[in-house]
């Protein structure tokens, strides 16, 4: 029987580990592949410029004066929307950024909105402003008090401020 057994010479060679790459080599490589783009981004950027001042140059005047009235009729436009953004903001009483709307930021604009609406809504505890309360507890009382009960109602409720100064109403009345 032949022998199948290789000797140690004979036998494949293990594969050795990869060499680890040159990591500077390798740096330096991408950033001369990345300063050959920014050179050619600039030169198409100064060849652009060169395209539109010899486009510019070449147009007639009523091209330019065609241009400038777009322009301006633009910026005329723009002016007449904010002017009229400002009179219904004036007419209405609201701040007219949140006549604008939410643009980009929505969060931003919910937050104004709901900051200008905590403004100008009482809190829910606290009555109205000139609002009288209106209560069953409260005994009826004749729509006139004299001012020796008045006096009366001042010193039961502990407003001594206001007990004193119907006191002195009563002496400047009374006659001498």
């Amino acid at each position: 029987m032949p022998d199948t057994t290789a000797t140690p010479a004979e036998q494949p060679e293990q594969q050795a580990p990869a060499p680890e790459p040159d990591w500077k080599a390798e740096y330096d490589k991408l950033k001369a592949h990345a300063r050959k783009w920014e050179d050619r981004a600039k030169e198409n950027y100064e060849a652009r410029q060169r395209l539109d001042e010899i486009e510019e140059a070449s147009k007639t005047e009523a091209q330019k004066q065609a241009d400038a009235l777009a322009r301006a009729e633009a910026r005329a436009k723009a002016a007449e929307a904010r002017a009229a953004t400002l009179e219904v903001a004036a007419a209405k009483g609201i701040p007219a950024d949140l006549l604008t709307g939410p643009g980009d930021d929505i969060s931003a604009y919910a937050d104004r909105l709901a900051a200008w609406a905590a403004e100008k809504t009482p809190p829910p505890h606290a009555p109205a402003a000139n609002s009288r309360i209106q209560s069953t507890a409260t005994p009826a009382r004749p729509a006139t008090l004299t001012i020796d009960e008045q006096i009366a109602a001042a010193e039961k409720a502990g407003d001594k401020a206001k007990s004193m100064l119907l006191k002195a109403a009563k002496l400047g009345t009374k006659k001498q």
